[in-house]
């Protein structure tokens, strides 16, 4: 069951349908950009003015000096899945390894994605 929901969430992150080559991260309030929470998988990322947060309380980012919205994080989660795919296909295939989570590093939040599996790291945002 849990596979089968990771790849549920990967083909959500992966839908780039509404998501143009010239987007430059907005602020997404646009109706397409749902994006499912990272962290716990099961909520909808908000969005309030340059914070991304999670009711789940595992999920928040705040980026006061960049332009990036949840078209970004959408577009940012799809790239780290197909990183994973590209670099280890056998793990790869449909995210199921990976696990995010915000740490902060140097002062700054970050989003990392992370496969025990593989030993995949990078940072998302």
């Amino acid at each position: 069951a849990s596979l089968q929901h990771a790849i549920d969430a990967f083909e959500r992150w992966n839908c780039r349908d509404g998501v143009s080559g010239d987007d430059d991260g907005g602020d997404g309030d646009d109706g397409d950009d749902d994006v499912l929470c990272p962290a716990c998988l099961t909520r909808k990322v908000l969005a309030n003015r340059h914070v991304l947060f999670c009711a789940c309380g595992d999920f928040r980012l705040a980026r006061r000096d960049e332009n990036v919205g949840l078209r970004y994080l959408k577009t940012q989660l799809a790239a780290v899945f197909d990183a994973h795919a590209a670099r280890v296909p056998a793990c790869g295939r449909g995210g199921a390894g990976l696990a995010f989570r915000v740490r902060d590093a140097y002062g700054i939040d970050a989003l990392y994605a992370q496969c025990a599996a593989c030993e995949f790291f990078e940072v998302v945002m």
